[in-house]
């Protein structure tokens, strides 16, 4: 078992940085995250977690999401950093929602996966969740779907609280031009 692994399941690791592959990190040949997963469960003690660079990017899509839903179960989580991948909108709506101590997100780097009623939700879990006080979403995220517009995502938390209701669509306006 890797040494961050032990760190991991002892509680003795407050800032999770992980930037390399996932069988460099784990030092399995198979790039298994399996107890990546077991030690999230019961840890207790990461307030920050930054996954960038090559290790979310290099997971497959089932392993990237089972990671970012363990993730999103530490009800202590201050600040997450994630980068470099394609990423399922869903995931970060689950990692806002179930972290109530959430107060800093910073997405860059990503591919956002998800339907356009995806990014309502995200949109209004940012809206009505009590304490995250900043979420980037950096001008190189791009949603997979073309007529996805992510500016209201990108203000999302500096507009008037939501009322509970649905926000209106988020489709790009169509603008049309003469030739």
């Amino acid at each position: 078992m890797s040494s961050l692994l032990n760190q991991i399941i002892s509680n003795d690791i407050v800032d999770l940085k992980i930037t390399e592959e996932a069988e460099d990190v784990f030092g399995n040949e198979d790039g298994c995250v399996h107890d990546f997963l077991d030690a999230l469960k019961v840890n207790t003690s990461i307030k920050t977690a930054r996954l960038t660079e090559d290790f979310l990017g290099c997971l497959r899509a089932d392993a990237r999401s089972k990671v970012l839903q363990a993730l999103g179960k530490d009800l202590d989580l201050k600040e997450v950093t994630l980068g470099d991948a394609l990423i399922l909108v869903e995931d970060i709506t689950h990692i806002i929602a179930k972290s109530p101590s959430l107060y800093s997100m910073d997405l860059h780097n990503i591919i956002l996966q998800g339907q356009q009623e995806h990014f309502q939700a995200l949109e209004a879990t940012l809206h009505q969740h009590p304490n995250l006080k900043e979420f980037d979403l950096s001008d190189n995220c791009e949603p997979a779907v073309e007529d996805i517009d992510l500016e209201r995502i990108k203000n999302a938390k500096n507009a008037s609280a939501c009322t509970g209701s649905m926000p209106p669509p988020l489709k790009k306006s169509t603008i049309a031009t003469s030739a």
